[in-house]
């Protein structure tokens, strides 16, 4: 934190507020908020920072808020197993109520899909507690779900049916939903880089092609801070 701080201050030469978002699932105890440096009679450094530690927030808080953040940052917020549909349910809905432009929304409920991602039964307790929603929430929610998961799903379950077992019917929907998963990621992050740099390379969107599911991650995080598409380049030699 302190050398971002550090870096984006020489740049910009500008006030900079630090603040630290942590997605991770553990562990619980709360984070660190200060980096020191000291020496005995001497302090050196007091660098106090902001942290927002999603799995301390208690995710029925922000159910009812209209922001495209919170229906994001639901998904890796404080949950019970159990709870897992709902909340995946939940962020949907959220997402849904806030009618944002189509480019938004797909980049939200990727990020959704990608850090809340449900196994078969999971999907199955999903569909349940969305049958019971109002008729209007429910239209909506169903609308928001994206073509590439309802492409996965469709190619599951008739993988699965076609084995003609129970576990087959299982296996066929979690890998479905997989595959919809990864090719969502990839025209999500190829529509990102093809606002900020207009046109790509041919050689550049069939790399994409070869990226797995946590490089997709990465780069969808990493193209935050490229200024060139020299930097995309670099990025993709390098992984």
């Amino acid at each position: 934190m302190f050398l971002y701080f550090a870096r984006l201050t020489e740049k910009y030469n500008l006030p900079v507020f630090p603040v630290v978002i942590f997605s991770y699932d553990t562990p619980h105890l709360p984070a660190p908020t200060a980096y020191r440096v000291a020496f005995p009679g001497k302090r050196v450094l007091q660098f106090e920072y902001s942290v927002i530690q999603l799995n301390r927030l208690p995710w029925r808080r922000f159910i009812r808020q209209p922001n495209p953040v919170a229906a994001a940052l639901m998904a890796k917020m404080k949950m019970q197993p159990k709870e897992r549909p709902k909340v995946k349910l939940e962020c949907m809905r959220l997402l849904s109520s806030l009618r944002l432009d189509p480019a938004r929304s797909t980049l939200i409920g990727v990020f959704i899909d990608s850090y809340l991602s449900l196994t078969a039964e999971e999907m199955t307790r999903y569909e349940r507690e969305l049958s019971s929603m109002p008729p209007y929430e429910r239209i909506a929610t169903m609308e928001m779900m994206t073509s590439w998961e309802r492409k996965g799903l469709e190619q599951g379950l008739e993988q699965g049916l076609e084995q003609g077992l129970e576990q087959g019917l299982e296996q066929g929907l979690e890998q479905g939903l997989e595959q919809g998963r990864q090719r969502g990621k990839e025209e999500v992050v190829a529509l990102q880089l093809e606002q900020r740099f207009s046109t790509l390379p041919r050689a550049i969107t069939e790399r994409l092609d070869d990226l797995t599911s946590g490089q997709l991650n990465d780069l969808a995080i990493a193209l935050m801070s490229f200024q060139s598409i020299s930097d995309l380049e670099r990025w993709l030699a390098e992984h």
